[in-house]
């Protein structure tokens, strides 16, 4: 059986012309590759730094400074927390400036007045995530947010 490295390798494309190696593999929903590595589906990008010896711990977000989704140029990534990795994508002009535009945003476009009543009627957080269908981690946040609690 070939080793993982050889494996991870023979899914990586020539190096195009602004030197992303675009993976050649699966795709995951978002279009980031995927690889099975010891076991576990993963990140191609994630990978390709944990096999050139770069600590990618769990928690943080491997990023692309080319934008590439596919790419898994170890000279394009970097491990950054979700943070870092939203504000250089916003400053890049990738994600969208309007809450209702974010994708999963349901909880960005109730007023603060519809999720405290969602909390008082249903008599418990887990019940009132439910009946507007966010988590209760979200829920609990918006709501510390109104002051509500």
């Amino acid at each position: 059986m070939q080793s993982e490295t050889k494996r991870f390798a023979s899914f990586c494309g020539e190096p195009t012309e602004s030197g992303c190696v675009e993976w050649q593999g699966s795709l995951d929903p978002n279009g980031y590759g995927a690889f099975k590595y010891c076991g576990k589906k993963m990140g191609a990008h994630r990978v390709a730094l944990m096999m050139a010896g770069i600590e990618a711990p769990v928690g943080l977000d491997v990023c692309h400074t080319c934008d590439n989704r596919k790419c898994v140029n170890i000279d394009h990534l970097f491990v950054g927390s979700r943070s870092e990795n939203m504000q250089d994508a916003l400053s890049k002009g990738r994600l969208p400036l309007t809450p209702g535009a974010w994708p999963y945003s349901k909880i960005h476009d109730m007023t603060d007045a519809k999720l405290i009543e969602a909390y008082r009627s249903q008599g418990s957080i887990k019940r009132a995530a439910k009946s507007v269908h966010v988590s209760k981690e979200k829920l609990v946040a918006r709501l510390r947010q109104a002051g509500a609690f």
